[in-house]
């Protein structure tokens, strides 16, 4: 406590009147660090470009199909799994590579923050070029020339990438589409993206990575089952 004479009375006279001591609780806050407008964009650009990635892997795939060097890979004795694999894969490596092209130069150029944990931002970028991977060989499943293809893989791409908040945040979206973004693997990348950018880590996209690599599982699965009966 503090003591504090306070004159009170006749002259001279004081009383004692006891203060007690403040006490300052130091609390810790931890504020969530604001992402610029490039930065944003840089992560919803980076989603939507690597599917459209996928659609012209698709239409080398037709390709070969129209010009029969498809036909002939399958008289070999490689399953058709194995064929389909091999040109995911080729997909997948050129992604990849678009990808990094696309960090370093948004890292370089525009001074974008893709957070500290470099490890995960590549991990969540090769998650969604399986994905892109998958869609690719789908979109050769459905899409039996390249005019086909040209006509419904934006429209996939399109709605995927605006029901993951590569045009606008995905919280400002319908509160009815929420069931719905779950599916898109742009979600799950912009998320994540977004999450490192905020100082996440691995562990706290370990989640989304998983998603995405679901999706393209799925979508790479769908592509081999049609392939073997096209």
């Amino acid at each position: 406590g503090v003591s504090v004479g306070i004159p009170h009375g006749s002259p001279g006279e004081t009383q004692e009147l006891e203060l007690d001591a403040v006490r300052v609780r130091e609390l810790d806050v931890e504020l969530e660090k604001e992402i610029s407008m490039i930065s944003f964009y840089a992560a919803a650009m980076s989603g939507m470009f690597l599917l459209f990635g996928g659609m012209f892997g698709a239409f080398s795939f037709v390709r070969e199909r129209r010009e029969h060097t498809l036909a002939r890979m399958m008289s070999t004795p490689s399953s058709t799994a194995v064929i389909v694999g091999g040109k995911a894969l080729g997909v997948m490596v050129i992604g990849a590579l678009q990808f990094l092209v696309l960090l370093v130069g948004t890292r370089m150029l525009f001074r974008v923050d893709w957070g500290s944990d470099v490890l995960a931002v590549v991990l969540v970028g090769f998650a969604e070029v399986l994905a892109a991977a998958g869609l690719a060989m789908t979109l050769a499943a459905l899409g039996k020339t390249e005019r086909a293809i040209g006509g419904i893989a934006p429209a996939f791409i399109m709605l995927f990438a605006a029901l993951g908040g590569a045009m606008i945040p995905a919280e400002q979206l319908p509160s009815w589409l929420l069931p719905v973004q779950v599916l898109s693997p742009v979600y799950w990348t912009i998320e994540s993206f977004l999450e490192l950018m905020r100082g996440g880590a691995l562990v706290d996209v370990l989640p989304n990575i998983g998603a995405v690599t679901a999706i393209g599982m799925v979508l790479l699965g769908f592509g081999v089952w049609r392939g073997e009966d096209g």
